[in-house]
């Protein structure tokens, strides 16, 4: 599911990242420059979660999926 989905990193692994995240917000919120909003840390489960750009390709009609496939069959 994960490859289909275009993912990289499993649910623990981002459940995780997720906890390290609120830590750190929670430790940065008691600094000086979380007083003043200022070096924000990077979160990592924003890393995790950028989706590769996946190429979708459409067709009109039934016939024209199926040549496609054809010439996907000869090709292989």
């Amino acid at each position: 599911m994960m490859k289909l989905s275009g993912g990289d990193v499993d649910s623990t692994t981002m459940l995780l990242a997720t906890a390290v995240d609120y830590l750190s917000l929670l430790w940065w919120s008691k600094t000086k420059d979380g007083q003043k909003n200022r070096n924000r840390p990077k979160l990592l489960s924003t890393v995790f979660a950028t989706k590769k750009k996946v190429e979708v390709q459409g067709y009109r009609s039934a016939e024209d999926f199926e040549k496609k496939l054809k010439e996907f069959g000869k090709e292989g």
